[in-house]
């Protein structure tokens, strides 16, 4: 239904003193943008590609904070509603 995917596809964020990454769910995989709030506190200035190992590590996290809802889960990049019977 439409009402589900529409439910399913909200921008997730996870954010530190220094960091901040933002999860966008798109139809071709998610996007996953990370940046570096001491230097770009604007966030225009997507740093992912040149800091992998902060990436990893604020996106672990937040898988980890997403599996903790009962309704939800992460699959290939994607948050899924678990079936209920």
């Amino acid at each position: 239904r439409y009402a589900d995917i529409i439910i399913e596809a909200r921008d997730r964020m996870i954010r530190t003193e220094d960091w901040k990454l933002v999860y966008l769910p798109l139809e071709t995989g998610a996007l996953w943008q990370l940046y570096d709030l001491r230097v770009d506190p604007a966030c225009q200035n997507d740093v992912a590609a040149q800091h992998p190992e902060v990436l990893a590590e604020l996106k672990a996290a937040l898988t980890a904070w997403i599996e903790q809802d009962r309704e939800r889960h992460m699959v290939d990049d994607h948050v899924v509603r678990v079936a209920t019977v």
